[in-house]
């Protein structure tokens, strides 16, 4: 019963919110974890599900107790999956599509088998997803915390650097308004440089970036 389920992952999120005494409590129990990863898995285009599940997990995840007591990879794997295929069919909620991307974040976040996973599969379709972020800044934010926490992957970023690079540069003269995306942009260009051959990939670019950065400078 979808309704019925809606309903006990509201209370739970009211509980949670009011009571962090109960928050913890969750935090310990990894089975809570695992039932609402069963959620994403089984109901994938149910948005009001998917709302509600993300909204716990984003709480959850955000958590060492939490993330130290999911020790294998295969659920980080699990979850990530999951995630990523929540957001192909809600682009346009900004809502789900932020707390989406937050869990991604904070997942990434320490874990170098994860990041080369995600540069691996998904950073064709974290590109695409930029185009819907663009209604969305706060989405559009987090899109960047993703790309970072993925570029701290050594394996990560030989895969990264020529999508990145052809992001910056699609989008540089729409942002250079934005100085916290133009900083974001730097920011990740800068830890992908620790990449042996990423400076090869930039001087094949050098005529381009040199006609966008004055417009981007002014």
């Amino acid at each position: 019963d979808l309704v019925l389920q809606e309903i006990c992952l509201d209370i739970l999120y009211t509980f949670m919110v009011k009571s962090p005494v109960l928050e913890d409590k969750m935090k310990r129990k990894v089975n809570v974890f695992f039932h609402l990863l069963r959620l994403l898995s089984e109901h994938p285009e149910v948005h009001n599900i998917q709302a509600r599940t993300m909204r716990l997990l984003v709480r959850l995840v955000d958590s060492d107790q939490t993330r130290a007591q999911i020790s294998h990879l295969k659920h980080w794997r699990h979850l990530l999956d999951s995630v990523m295929s929540a957001i192909k069919h809600f682009y346009q909620d900004a809502e789900l599509l932020c707390n989406s991307l937050m869990i991604v974040t904070l997942i990434l976040k320490g874990n170098s088998d994860l990041q080369t996973y995600m540069a691996e599969k998904y950073i064709h379709r974290i590109m695409l997803l930029f185009k819907s972020a663009s209604q969305h800044p706060d989405a559009g934010k987090l899109l960047f915390c993703v790309l970072w926490q993925t570029a701290h992957s050594e394996q990560a970023r030989p895969l990264m650097a020529l999508p990145i690079v052809n992001l910056v540069l699609e989008h540089l003269t729409q942002w250079h308004a934005d100085s916290s995306i133009i900083c974001d942009c730097f920011c990740l260009l800068e830890k992908l440089c620790l990449y042996d051959k990423f400076s090869d990939i930039l001087v094949d670019k050098d005529v381009v970036m040199r006609s966008l950065l004055p417009e981007m400078m002014s």
